[in-house]
This record gives structure tokens, C-alpha cells and sequence, in this order.
């Protein structure tokens, strides 16, 4: 008889601060699988001590736990699209909202929390797909499903450029001028821009020119907006992605979020040394795998869960 094995592996940006990791796994043998990315904050703004990305993951961690679970007795089948996963992470943010009573949030597009996510779901012989946003995944050896921005590379290249500059430069003001943008950058930041060649220069002009909490900031249809579950719903449309694969010809699916620079193969252990390999090679982010963010202690430089399912 065909059965399924499922691993899963969470690890934290900064192994001296696991409980600010904004990243969750779910695991629901035999038939459901999730990663979700809460987005890292910028804000500085703590909600019980959390991030808002903590809390969002967390709470969509939870409410998929319970919609799969009624869906196995009958009720609704909430996964069967992208949009109806995005419907109900979203809910599970704004339960959030109404929970800390931050209706002044739900306003402001800058301080939503926000999250992406990565589901399959085993059901009527089908393995589905379904998410928004750069959470990954793959079926067997067939290219990676996700959907990444454009400005991420913009961002990753600056602060590559500002490092070739200046190697010494500390990283939080690498992250100010990133965060803030052109018109809150110091005059180098702004030098080691120039000498960047984009393929799209107009494009990465306006994300140089807004930053990180820019894009944040960015309302549906602009260039800069990232569609993610932000307990709105009016955001994650245009970046939500399925697929489907019948189970008896799928062999293996692997679910990321995006700390994963390189894929491995069909056990945790080629992950992590498709990790290490990576981190030896490009230890600060700047070259083949250039990052917004900046590597820890341990080499990681963001949170990073994983899902394996192979059949057995």
C-alpha cells in the first residue's frame, strides 16, 4: 500500500533569538502540508512582545489547522484555490487586528502584518497547490512554483553595491538606507547606487527611491505593490499561483520559504547542505546569491521552513 513520509524543518535567522523567528511549518499527515513566511518587520512595533510576521504565520498556522480538519469531515474545502486560502489567511489576520484593537493598522498599508504561504493538499486523487507570494513549491524535479518581486533584486543589488564600496559598512546602516530609501540614504548609499546598470533602470529608480517600507506602502496596481495576505484583502490577488498533479504519478513535493537559496533534493539533510554550500560560497549575500538581508552569526540570513513529502 502507497503511503506518504513527511519531514519538516524550522530554523530561526539568529540562533540566539529562536522565538523571533518568523517562520512556520504545518504538517498534517497524510495529506497536508504548509510553509508560511510571516514578512520580517521593519517597524520595530512589538504586539505581546511579537512581530506583526510572527503573529500573522502563527495565527494562519493555526486557522489552515482547523480548515483542513473540517474538511476532512465534510465541510468546506478551503484549499480547492489560491483564493480561498488567501480568503481565510487573510480572515486570520484581521482576528488579529480586532484582537489587539488596531484598526488604525488595517489603514495603513505600511504596518499591516503580512505574510505568504505554500500549500498541498492531498484530495480526490490530486495533489494541489496553492499559494501567494514567494513561498515555493515543487513537485517532483519540475521547476519551482512561486512569485517573487522584482524590486527584491534592486534592493539585493544596492546593498551589494554599498558593501563593494565600503566592506566595513555595518549592516543596520546598510538596512536604514534599504528601509528608507534614496531620500533617507547617506551620500555613499546613494554613490554606490549610481554605479549599479539595471535592466529596467525606471523601475529600480522608483523602489531606490521608496525603499523597503515603500513597497510596503505600495497599493494594488502599483509597480512596487507585493501581494501577500495582510488581513485586508485587497493585496495578494495578483500574486497567487496553483498547480496540480495527480497523486499517483507524484514520487515527491518539497515546500519552502524563501531563507532557502538553493534547493536540495528529497531529504532534509541534501537541504542542509545545499545550505551550507551556499553559505560558504556567498557568506555575506553579495555575490550569486545577493539578499536584502545580511547573514547572523550562524550564517543564516533569514528564517527558513521547510516541508519534504516522498512516497513510500
Amino acid at each position: 500500500m502507497t503511503g506518504w513520509i513527511f519531514e519538516s524543518l524550522t530554523l530561526a535567522k539568529n540562533d540566539a533569538a529562536p522565538q523571533a523567528c518568523e517562520d512556520r511549518v504545518l504538517v498534517l499527515p497524510p495529506d497536508f502540508a504548509a510553509v508560511i513566511d510571516g514578512a520580517t518587520d521593519i517597524s520595530g512595533e512589538r504586539y505581546g512582545g511579537r512581530t506583526g510576521g510572527a503573529l500573522a504565520a502563527e495565527a494562519i498556522a493555526a486557522v489552515f489547522t482547523q480548515a483542513w480538519s473540517a474538511c476532512r469531515q465534510g465541510g468546506t474545502d478551503t484549499f480547492a484555490t489560491a483564493a480561498d486560502a488567501l480568503a481565510l489567511a487573510d480572515g486570520a489576520i484581521a482576528a488579529l487586528y480586532a484582537r489587539f484593537g488596531l484598526s488604525d493598522v488595517v489603514l495603513d498599508p505600511a504596518r499591516r502584518f503580512r505574510a505568504a504561504f505554500a500549500v498541498a493538499s492531498r484530495r480526490g486523487g490530486f495533489w494541489r497547490g496553492v499559494g501567494v507570494g514567494d513561498c515555493a513549491l515543487r513537485i517532483d524535479d519540475a521547476q519551482p512554483v512561486l512569485r517573487d518581486h522584482p524590486a527584491e533584486a534592486v534592493f539585493a543589488a544596492w546593498r551589494a553595491a554599498m558593501i563593494a564600496a565600503d566592506a566595513a559598512r555595518p549592516e543596520a546602516a546598510i538596512r536604514a538606507a534599504l528601509v528608507g530609501g534614496w531620500a533617507q540614504a547617506d551620500p555613499a548609499a546613494r554613490k554606490a547606487a549610481d554605479g549599479i546598470a539595471f535592466a529596467d533602470p525606471v523601475f529600480a529608480r522608483g523602489a531606490l527611491s521608496t525603499g523597503l517600507a515603500g513597497m510596503r506602502a505600495a497599493r494594488p496596481g502599483d509597480a512596487l505593490a507585493f501581494g501577500v495576505a495582510d488581513g485586508v484583502g485587497d493585496m495578494g490577488h495578483d500574486f497567487c499561483w496553483q498547480v496540480l498533479s495527480p497523486d499517483t504519478e507524484a514520487q515527491a513535493l518539497a515546500l519552502w520559504t524563501d531563507g532557502w537559496l538553493s534547493p536540495g533534493g528529497q531529504t532534509i539533510e541534501s537541504w542542509l547542505t545545499a545550505a551550507d554550500a551556499t553559505h560558504a560560497e556567498d557568506p555575506r549575500r553579495i555575490g550569486k546569491y545577493r539578499c536584502v538581508k545580511g547573514p547572523q552569526a550562524c550564517g543564516r540570513h533569514d528564517d527558513m521552513g521547510i516541508v519534504l513529502i516522498r512516497r513510500v
